[in-house]
């Protein structure tokens, strides 16, 4: 639908010398190729940035191919759309079919979430391209290597899907060719799934699909006529799924909003968002920002969208960093454009016209900057994040004889669920002070999930445990012999449905 930066290199006017478009092309697909090894070591160590990414979008997408999911609020209250557990199922149930013992029903939706994500890299390329070469490769290799980019590619959430497919639709409108008429077709349909994936979205793809077409407005034409089919598509799987067209939108509305169900979930001030930018991107976030300027000189609509959806979550009350994910992409790529913008500035002023010198070193301080961000106090733990308890999980996963679960003091928030345990076989939640009604219960599991120092019942002994880097260490406990039939108040989706959760 867009032309790659590697063919875009090669094209007819590049301000490159012929003997330098090879060498330019060559980078491009070296940037794509480390980036491709930056995402695929994520996958390296379970790990889950939130409880949503779980039982909002991987457990319903588990119910869909398979059957057994915990089901949450959002889901009885049909507030969420199919959209992305629909999306994300199809890959699931394939890689189980494929190999049905083992994880690979769950590698396989990541490694399509990682192809997207690779994608947005592409989409960098072509947007900058429009400039030169050089602007191309900052944009690719800034997408390529930042950290929290590097992190989200393989989230299972709707901020950095809906992302990736904004920057897609953003590389069609800017391409070098002149946009053809089916160019802003697709792009169109890629806003409208924008919106669809995540509609928060939707008031930056609104600024943007306006400022962006300001001068040509007949071209808002072609996007509106893009939208449409996408619309009904949404509309058709809300009908196929039982709910009414767009339903799942409205009924998050009235909860949330008007009955201020999201606020149960924390409430932050105006000043929580530059804070958590300041935290994670730290004494980097000046230079960003400087560059992101700079940069947006040249695509103002991109910056426009950047703080419109910085503006919108601002005066929302529930905040969560992740809610920032369009933002921080718009301003790091901008920064890109920027950095190359840059080194322009000081070559004209110089009267050199090499560059080469300059670019790699501020290559390397991007490398440099993002190095620093993954390994800072806020980034440093998501890499591992929730790691103990969905490595044990898929412990109970790979123990076929296992009938049953417990969880004893460890949160079902804090698991894999049925994403994760893949098996039909009960889960039960205890606190630590229900320590008797989970050993009146004991005949329906067999396994316990606890924290180490808490000691399981009687009959149980550790089968595995496994640390994390905060220090906590989640053990599986096991016993010998079969299962009662699950009766017990206990179960997960009880506990739920009991307590409104």
């Amino acid at each position: 639908m867009f032309v790659t930066p590697a063919a875009a290199f090669m094209s007819q006017g590049s301000p490159l010398p012929r003997r330098r478009r090879p060498r330019a092309t060559m980078l491009a697909v070296i940037i794509l190729l480390a980036g491709a090894v930056l995402r695929l070591a994520t996958l390296i160590v379970p790990h889950a940035f939130f409880p949503d990414e779980i039982f909002q979008y991987l457990e319903a997408a588990h119910r869909l191919a398979f059957g057994p999911g915990v089901v949450t609020w959002e889901y009885r209250e049909h507030i969420r759309s199919w959209l992305v557990p629909l999306a994300l199922a199809a890959p699931m149930w394939l890689g189980g079919a494929i190999a049905p013992n083992g994880g690979f029903y769950l590698f396989l939706p990541k490694l399509v979430l990682l192809a997207i994500s690779l994608m947005t890299i592409s989409a960098a390329g072509v947007i900058g391209r429009r400039l030169s070469a050089l602007h191309a490769l900052f944009a690719m290799l800034v997408v390529a290597t930042w950290a929290e980019f590097v992190y989200f590619s393989t989230v299972a959430l709707t901020e950095p899907l809906a992302t990736c497919i904004f920057l897609a639709a953003a590389a069609l409108l800017y391409r070098r060719e002149r946009s053809t008429r089916c160019a802003l077709v697709g792009a169109g349909a890629l806003l409208a799934l924008t919106c669809l994936v995540r509609f928060q979205y939707g008031p930056a793809v609104a600024a943007f699909a306006l400022a962006v077409s300001i001068r040509r407005p007949h071209q808002m034409l072609w996007l509106v006529a893009g939208c449409l089919p996408l619309l009904g598509l949404s509309a058709l799987v809300d009908l196929l799924m039982g709910d009414a067209p767009f339903g799942w939108l409205f009924a998050n509305v009235h909860q949330n909003i008007a009955l201020g169900r999201s606020v149960r979930y924390g409430v932050e001030g105006p000043l929580f968002y530059p804070a958590a930018l300041f935290t994670v991107w730290r004494f980097w976030l000046g230079p960003i920002l400087l560059l992101a300027i700079l940069g947006a000189r040249r695509f103002p609509a991109l910056l426009l969208a950047a703080l419109t959806n910085f503006v919108i979550h601002d005066v929302i009350a529930h905040k969560e960093y992740r809610f920032l994910l369009l933002t921080t992409m718009l301003l790091v790529v901008l920064a890109g454009i920027g950095t190359a913008e840059a080194i322009r500035l000081v070559r004209r002023r110089s009267g050199r016209e090499r560059w080469t010198n300059l670019s790699w070193i501020a290559a390397a301080g991007w490398v440099v900057a993002s190095a620093s961000v993954a390994v800072s106090g806020a980034v440093r733990q998501w890499w591992t994040q929730q790691a103990p308890q969905l490595a044990a999980f898929e412990a109970v996963r790979d123990t076929p004889s296992l009938c049953g679960v417990a969880l004893f003091d460890v949160n079902w928030a804090g698991t894999g669920g049925y994403a994760y345990l893949h098996r039909a076989i009960p889960l039960m939640e205890y606190a630590s002070s229900q320590r008797d009604a989970m050993l009146h219960d004991e005949p329906q599991f067999d396994a316990v999930v606890a924290l180490a120092n808490l000691a399981p019942p009687p009959g149980f002994t550790a089968k595995r445990c496994f640390t994390g880097n905060g220090g906590t260490t989640i053990c599986v406990n096991t016993r010998p012999g079969k299962c009662a039939t699950a009766t017990s108040p206990a179960i997960v989706n009880r506990q739920l449905i009991l307590h409104g959760m």
